[in-house]
């Protein structure tokens, strides 16, 4: 078994479905690809896209019949030495629905990657019907963004693709400190007209994040300075949401986020369903 770089992903292309194909099109975005060969045959491949400096394992695939035989492991060693080499953190993420869990939770233990990350999936199907639902709820929402206001102070809500620089560094510098549980990779792949930074007295408190993929949504980032609210932004979020042709949105909730589940899972579970998790590996 030889693991080598692949440098177009055009040399393993018709190698692999067209699924696994797709992202290994990322390689492009300044990522890296790596991939492994039984006998000058491509077999399986672990491709990584460059965030912030560090690497995502956005796809591992093995071929069905070498699966089960350490192809993968040796893929993400491989994508490990890497980071290590180009000084980066490598980070790999397990969906609970993936039927290879168990596999690539050993994989990450036997290479010492931390576990940096739980989170639980929640899903809105966006429709005639939950759009009904967000307007008759929408009166109780702009409730509490008065109530807020009252208390924080006037409220802005600035969409991504409306900030200027000099915010954007300060939404930068505030990620793991002042805006807890996000991490590096957190400003990656935005969708700049969904994703909001909320302020209040021009002091910057919160920020939502999503990113979408044709007509599906991922609201993968929320959070918010202690003692500070990002409720502000939420009528913002679904009347865009509601007036868009967005299919479904995901929305992506940290379990160390007591607020966020209960928001999910309490105020906003008319709307969205619980539909799985993930488990993020940092090495």
């Amino acid at each position: 078994m030889e693991i080598r770089q692949v440098h177009q992903y055009t040399e393993i292309m018709f190698a692999f479905p067209p699924k696994a194909r797709w992202f290994a099109e990322t390689e492009a975005a300044g990522g890296a690809i790596f991939c492994a060969y039984a006998s000058g045959t491509p077999v399986g491949f672990v491709c990584l896209k460059k965030q912030q400096g560090n690497f995502d394992t956005v796809y591992l695939y093995v071929n069905e019949p070498y699966r089960r035989k350490g192809v993968a492991t040796k893929l993400t060693e491989h994508a490990a030495a890497y980071a290590e080499k180009e000084n980066a953190a490598l980070q790999l993420r397990v969906l609970s629905n993936n039927p290879f869990v168990s596999a690539l939770e050993k994989i990450a233990l036997s290479l010492q990657m931390r576990r940096s990350q739980e989170m639980t999936f929640f899903r809105l199907d966006v429709n005639e019907h939950s759009k009904k639902q967000w307007e008759d709820y929408r009166p109780k929402i702009m409730g509490f963004v008065e109530r807020a206001e009252r208390k924080l102070g006037n409220s802005s809500i600035i969409p991504f693709a409306e900030a200027d620089d000099a915010l954007l560094d300060k939404v930068r510098a505030m990620i793991g400190k002042e805006l807890p549980l996000l991490d590096p990779f957190a400003l990656q792949g935005l969708n700049p007209h969904f994703s909001l930074i909320i302020t209040h007295n021009g002091e910057i408190v919160a920020i939502n994040a999503v990113r979408t993929f044709g007509r599906k949504m991922v609201y993968e980032i929320s959070a918010a300075q202690k003692g500070k609210t990002i409720i502000a932004g939420v009528p913002v979020f679904f009347d865009k949401l509601f007036a868009s042709d967005t299919e479904t949105v995901t929305c992506m909730v940290h379990n160390d986020n007591a607020e966020g589940l209960n928001h999910a899972k309490g105020r906003f579970g008319f709307l969205f369903k619980e539909s799985g998790g993930q488990t993020v590996y940092v090495k």
